[in-house]
């Protein structure tokens, strides 16, 4: 997150709240876990989602998928096989 933000990136994490107050320390934009978490990450985004790094696997490429964003901006470094299915990297 601290090199994306570097970089000039508007940076949204999901954690759960009680992470939220350290991730608005690093300038990120916290999003909580829960069923509307592609709601939530789109009111959080505005709407556009250009990329999306995955370090838990459990769904969340396909989450990126959903959210529109293309599978080789996509990356993961746990769920090879959705990456495979989708086209997106794994590291």
């Amino acid at each position: 997150m601290q090199l994306a933000r570097r970089r000039g990136a508007t940076v949204i994490g999901l954690a759960s709240e009680q992470n939220h107050a350290w991730l608005k320390d690093r300038g990120v934009i916290p999003v909580e876990y829960g069923q509307d978490v592609a709601e939530g990450i789109r009111q959080a985004s505005g709407g556009i989602v250009d990329a999306f790094i995955d370090t838990f696997g459990d769904g969340y490429v396909e989450l990126a998928v959903e959210l529109g964003v293309r599978p080789e901006r996509i990356n993961t470094i746990i769920d090879w096989q959705a990456a495979a299915r989708v086209g997106a990297r794994t590291r």
